[in-house]
């Protein structure tokens, strides 16, 4: 649930995806998951509170070193490619219509893939998903660095690299609460919060910079040189578990038999349990509606009328509040997670709304702050939500979720610029603050109405 895409704002890109606190009680997490119980040999198991586990000391834990060096490789190679192909196809075209359709597109590739293929990441070894995914990857954006490939060529390339998103983070994200068990575990997704906000952001400076010296072709080459050092790192550290899924029958078949099942299960699992779905849509609402503040940053400085210099604070104000409040969440004692994730799910929205005042470029820059401060609900919300979801089915309940942010962000960027042209910026945001707070408010009050649910994807849950 964060950006990547993010998941996830953390938003989008490969986005990182999860889903919500779940509790037996006001006070008592349900740990009835895959990752609650210690698993021989299987990563780090800790009895202690996560305020006492730092996030270096995980660093020193080789599988979820390489997990989170891949993740970062992978995201910022993402932006790296993103920007080449744009001004690749600016270059060619000279047409700024045409290069913001391309830059539109490389995000709907994963958003396809996330219902059709996320199912590998629980039918195959995890490890073996996110290899071939990568490998996968790499020839073809190497493919599209090709100074004289046709322009229509390169962007069906660039689809088809595209599907193989989705899979790999969700293999990624149903592997590592196997490799972090208990209080480690929401150290590490909060530190892989920080990275992949780092990674967005640096990613696209890097590019930038990159574009003086270099050709947007170099640029794509580093980025298929990414997935292929990600393959290497992951096949020689990652150790090979056994899927997740005990039907070999359903091992050996062809992925496209269960593609359409699986999509239909994973919805079941997620809407059907009232507490999943009441935290899946906690995370698609604020992905949808959070994302105005980041999508219309330019259109926010002009319309406070404030100097240039205001567009990078405005941009960059939003990611660094997230990467204090996932550092703080980590802080948050397992009794008041429950309560603290709700505040904080309400805190990424609230502030939005003070736009429709159409607020000073001072106020702005503090909504976007305690907007991003309030995206750490991903971190508690995580936490819980592997542990409710059974292992055999994680990656599809992740894909799931992760993949609905990523629409999410795409109806909210195009709802958001919509709105902005007949109001302007400032209001716009209000706007979406405004609703997405009564949206996140009905999501509440589902999660209440229904206060219990059995663990998905267990025989005495809803799944069969």
């Amino acid at each position: 649930m964060s950006a990547e895409p993010s998941g996830p704002p953390a938003l989008t890109s490969r986005i990182g995806a999860a889903a919500g606190v779940v509790e037996a009680g006001p006070a008592q997490v349900i740990a009835d998951g895959g990752a609650g119980a210690a698993r021989a040999g299987a990563g780090i198991a800790r009895a202690v509170p996560s305020s006492r586990i730092s996030m270096l000391s995980l660093l020193r834990e080789p599988e979820f070193r390489v997990l989170t060096l891949t993740q970062f490789l992978s995201i910022a190679g993402d932006q790296l490619a993103r920007v080449a192909l744009t001004v690749l196809v600016f270059n060619r075209t000279n047409s700024a219509l045409q290069a913001a359709i391309a830059y539109a597109l490389t995000f709907v590739p994963a958003a396809i893939g996330g219902p059709l293929l996320t199912g590998l990441a629980d039918r195959r070894p995890r490890r073996s998903v996110m290899v071939a995914a990568d490998l996968i990857r790499a020839p073809l954006i190497a493919l599209i660095a090709i100074p004289s490939i046709p322009l229509p060529l390169a962007m069906g390339l660039l689809a088809v690299a595209g599907l193989f998103e989705a899979p790999f983070e969700a293999a990624r994200g149903a592997l590592l609460p196997d490799v972090l068990d208990g209080e480690s575990y929401p150290v590490g997704y909060a530190f892989g919060q920080i990275l992949v906000q780092a990674a967005q952001v640096g990613g696209y400076g890097l590019a930038g910079i990159l574009l003086i010296a270099l050709s947007p072709s170099v640029l794509l080459l580093l980025d298929a040189a990414s997935f292929a050092a990600s393959a290497v790192l992951i096949t020689r550290v990652v150790r090979n578990r056994p899927a997740a899924t005990s039907n070999t029958s359903e091992q050996r078949d062809a992925w496209w038999t269960h593609a359409v099942s699986d999509l239909k299960y994973s919805v079941r699992i997620v809407l059907g349990q009232p507490q999943l779905r009441a935290l899946a849509l906690l995370a698609w609402t604020s992905s949808t509606f959070v994302i105005s503040f980041e999508a219309l940053g330019a259109p926010l400085a002009r319309d406070s009328r404030s100097a240039e210099w205001a567009v990078g604070v405005l941009l960059a104000v939003q990611p660094a509040g997230t990467v204090i409040g996932a550092i703080l969440a980590t802080r948050v004692p397992a009794p008041r997670r429950h309560g603290a994730m709700q505040l904080l799910a309400l805190l990424t929205l609230v502030p939005l709304a003070v736009g429709l005042a159409r607020p000073p470029l001072a106020v702005l820059i503090a909504m976007g702050l305690l907007s991003g401060l309030g995206l750490a609900f991903n971190v508690l919300a995580s936490t819980a939500f592997v542990r409710q979801v059974a292992p055999e089915v994680r990656g599809r309940a992740l894909g799931l979720v992760g993949t609905g942010m990523l629409v999410g962000q795409g109806v909210g960027v195009l709802a958001a610029g919509w709105i902005a042209t007949a109001t302007g910026a400032r209001v716009a945001v209000g706007w979406m603050g405004l609703v997405g707070t009564i949206a996140v408010l009905l999501a509440l009050w589902d999660a209440h109405r229904n206060p219990r649910a059995n663990p998905a994807g267990r025989p005495d849950g809803s799944a069969d």
